[in-house]
């Protein structure tokens, strides 16, 4: 059962939190392919999904909230909002939302919802509010044209067309709460609803910040960075605390397979007690390991990517130190190997 998402009627479209602007636009749906989806009795599901030509670059990303609107009669239908988690290819999107490609629209970009409002086709928004709508140009805003008083032109809102704030404000009047929506096409299991909205802000910001050198685990809140140049490897992981709070854990690997002598447990502790941030330890296999922590729910992306650039930066000079005087190989030497096929 979907959860409910917590700031998901927040009229405010800045996302402070991500250090960037939020974005609402407008995605239009034929009146045949609302009639389809009502005759298939999609009525009230939540809206998980939209596809379309040319989405990326017209700037839609993650965080980005998408309207779907659709016409009726001349007026406009409200059929429901979703916040985008990820644009994704047909055959991905096929992936992620377990459906098989050819049932997927045509199209080169879809939107994969992190929440969405259930689906409602005969959501009429009040003339009124069709006509304090604004939609943002080159040179400034412009509204919605009527063909006729009362009756929109179909051409004014095909495609995707970015929303002012305050009149995605408005449309958020009209509609209900978002809801979280399952990680359908993986086998992925939270502990918490916090834990699952950290991860999915986590995931976002990594792939924002590092773009493919951030690879998500199919199955479990991690997500892998590989640093450029053949640098560590950072793991991020969505680590819950009880039922109501969760931290993002980076840890990179400084080294495995070293002695484990009197003298190298003296080292870490007392590099331990100078380190600027995080502690080091030996995991469960013996890999002398960095982790650092943030508070999930009050992190920023420019929190996240000082702890990776940092854990990363620290274990590497660690690695130097270490790795001559207690034998080992670094985790940096030990990622590059597995990827040369050593």
């Amino acid at each position: 059962m979907p959860q409910q998402a917590d700031d998901a009627r927040e009229p405010d479209p800045a996302h402070p939190e991500e250090g960037r602007q939020r974005r609402c636009f407008t995605h239009y749906w034929t009146e045949r392919t609302c009639a389809s989806l009502v005759a298939t009795e999609s009525e009230g599901e939540l809206l998980d999904h939209t596809a379309g030509n040319r989405l990326r670059s017209k700037g839609i990303g993650p965080g980005d909230h998408v309207y779907v609107v659709s016409l009726s009669k001349g007026r406009l239908v409200l059929v429901g909002k979703l916040e985008v988690e990820r644009v994704a290819d047909r055959h991905e999107a096929a992936e992620i939302l377990a459906i098989d490609p050819e049932d997927m629209w045509d199209a080169e970009d879809h939107l994969i919802a992190s929440s969405a409002t259930p689906m409602a086709f005969d959501r009429l928004v009040p003339l009124e509010t069709t006509e304090r709508l604004r939609f943002l140009t080159g040179s400034g805003s412009q509204p919605l044209f009527f063909q006729v008083p009362g009756r929109l032109d179909k051409q004014t809102v095909r495609g995707r067309r970015e929303l002012a704030p305050e009149s995605a404000a408005l449309l958020d009047e009209l509609l209900p709460s978002m809801e979280l929506i399952e990680l359908s096409g993986s086998g992925m299991t939270f502990e918490s609803q916090v834990q699952e909205e950290v991860y999915r802000r986590m995931v976002r910001w990594s792939v924002q910040i590092f773009g493919e050198l951030a690879r998500p685990h199919p199955n479990v809140p991690v997500v892998t960075i590989v640093l450029p140049n053949g640098g560590p490897v950072v793991h991020a992981m969505a680590t819950p605390i009880g039922d109501d709070m969760a931290v993002i854990s980076t840890r990179a690997f400084v080294g495995e397979d070293a002695r484990i002598t009197p003298g190298l447990m003296e080292y870490l502790l007392r590099e331990n007690e100078r380190l600027p941030m995080g502690g080091l330890g030996l995991d469960q296999d013996g890999r002398i390991v960095l982790d650092h922590s943030i508070h999930g729910p009050a992190a920023t992306p420019d929190d996240l990517s000082l702890s990776v650039s940092a854990v990363a930066s620290i274990a590497d000079s660690l690695a130097g130190e270490i790795i001559p005087r207690w034998g080992g190989v670094s985790g940096r030497d030990h990622w590059n190997g597995m990827n040369q096929g050593v």
